[in-house]
């Protein structure tokens, strides 16, 4: 027998290198962290779309309803000292024919004006505030009756989220 011959198979196979068996769950633990933080990442992110949706929706929203209020007249010549609001009869939005009609008003979920939901929409709200104000401070509201100048404030809410608020000014 040569020498050769005298050594046995597993002192050969130990000169492999190989992993073992801690360089095995280290790598999954590695693995498994780097997950993590990816999904982490990605749910930040999709949060991050919806939010921005939800803001652009809310935004568009709010600049129609704007529109709306802002395209009828400043005020009833019938009743021009009346406290704002709707006017006796003016029970739908289709019936407002002035910008204090719309005081205070507010729906859930958004409609068209003819009365008809607009889809995919529950759980928002629109709302409306007009204020008198004066031309000198037109941010704090007037001490006294007419002064020729009103705030038109539309704000959209999803939930008890504001997404969108946008304020303009109605002038005599």
């Amino acid at each position: 027998m040569t020498h050769a011959q005298s050594i046995p198979n597993s002192a050969k196979r130990a000169a492999r290198p190989a992993f073992t068996l801690v360089e095995a769950v280290l790598a999954m633990l590695v693995v498994a962290l780097m997950l993590v933080a990816a999904l982490n990442a990605v749910s930040a992110a999709r949060a991050a779309e919806l939010a921005f949706a939800d803001r652009t929706r809310g935004a568009m929203l709010a600049q129609a309803l704007l529109d709306e209020v802002l395209s009828r007249a400043y005020d009833d010549p019938e009743e021009s000292d009346a406290p704002l609001g709707p006017d006796d009869g003016e029970t739908t939005r289709a019936k407002f024919n002035d910008v204090d009609d719309y005081a205070n008003w507010t729906e859930s979920p958004p409609q068209n004006l003819d009365g008809t939901g607009i889809t995919d929409l529950a759980g928002w709200t629109r709302s409306v505030v007009v204020e008198r104000v004066d031309g000198a401070n037109p941010s704090g509201p007037a001490a006294g009756a007419e002064t020729g100048l009103k705030r038109v404030t539309v704000t959209v809410r999803r939930g008890a989220r504001t997404v969108a608020q946008l304020t303009a000014l109605a002038a005599n």
